[in-house]
């Protein structure tokens, strides 16, 4: 039987074992797309990506990310180079440079990144946050890529009213699901909360191409806080929302958003660890016609159609 020291040596060669193996299987993955489902099942999924490995990597489209490995968005980010594929092909498919892009729920600044370089420097990105830990490293990733005379980070919860909210720190691998409205980790703080209105310049609303809003729960304030800019919006203007029915009421908020006037789509595919190893980016959104019972990311436009297909 083997010693608690012996059994610790046994797990720091394992631990050093893993360190060695994680770069060479990253570039794998990133750049064989033939191995990548293999490599994900048999060794990086249950033995290598939980590990906390720092890193700075360049995405799929060419900007700096720092990060860790334990933490869920960043550890997509380094072994595929992307997140959330198909809401990646759809942002791509709709910013245009000089457009404005609207980021609530920003965290580390994927998306932020992502529309900056799409937007370019005649184009703005407003990157909204309310978890400090986040937020700083959204700042930094801004500063990295000299960024910051597009992006306007603002640290701060989007919600209904103006005021002092408590912000719930996200699971132990996920900060992304720091939330105001449910108790996810251990810890919490005091953030400002306001309204999307008084977050957001008047020139800020009025250009917005596309507003994305994921905050764990919290869209339904989010939305209540904004429907007096709904109106002002340019007129191809579209929000793209995650909506998890048990936590923020999607029916209520495709209600809310038809009554101004929006129709409410699906991205498809649903985003899934399937669409990491497929190079196929199917660019299209079905009408949702019928309640919404599983995680959907959800896209509110003014046009009316069956499907909306979108070039790449």
């Amino acid at each position: 039987m083997l010693s608690s020291k012996g059994v610790f040596g046994v797990l720091n060669v394992k631990a050093a074992i893993a360190r060695l193996l994680i770069p060479p299987t990253r570039l794998v993955t990133r750049y064989v797309r033939r191995s990548r489902r293999w490599l994900w099942s048999h060794l990086i999924g249950p033995y290598l990506s939980w590990r906390d490995y720092r890193f700075k990597v360049n995405t799929e489209f060419g900007v700096l990310i720092e990060g860790t490995t334990s933490d869920n968005i960043q550890r997509y980010v380094y072994y595929f180079g992307i997140w959330e594929p198909n809401v990646h092909a759809f942002l791509r498919a709709r910013l245009q440079p000089g457009d404005t892009f609207i980021d609530v729920g920003a965290n580390i600044g994927y998306f932020t990144l992502l529309a900056a370089k799409l937007v370019g420097p005649q184009g703005r990105v407003v990157a909204i946050d309310a978890s400090t830990l986040a937020f700083e490293q959204l700042k930094a990733n801004v500063a990295r890529n000299r960024m910051e005379s597009v992006v306007r980070c603002v640290h701060a919860a989007a919600s209904d009213s103006e005021g002092i909210a408590t912000l719930y720190a996200g699971q132990e691998d996920n900060i992304g699901t720091a939330s105001i409205i449910r108790e996810a980790g251990k810890t919490s703080e005091k953030v400002r909360s306001l309204p999307l209105e008084a977050l957001l310049l008047p020139a800020e609303i009025c250009a917005a191409r596309v507003i994305k809003i994921d905050v764990e729960g919290a869209e339904r304030l989010v939305l209540k806080g904004m429907e007096s800019v709904l109106s002002r919006l340019r007129p191809d203007g579209e929000i793209v929302m995650e909506i998890t029915p048990e936590l923020n009421g999607g029916d209520s908020i495709l209600q809310i958003l038809a009554g101004h006037g929006w129709n409410a789509y699906a991205l498809m595919p649903h985003d899934s660890l399937e669409s990491y190893f497929t190079q196929v980016r199917l660019a299209h959104a079905v009408r949702i016609c019928s309640p919404i019972v599983k995680r959907t990311d959800v896209l509110f436009s003014r046009m009316t159609a069956d499907r909306i297909t979108y070039p790449l």
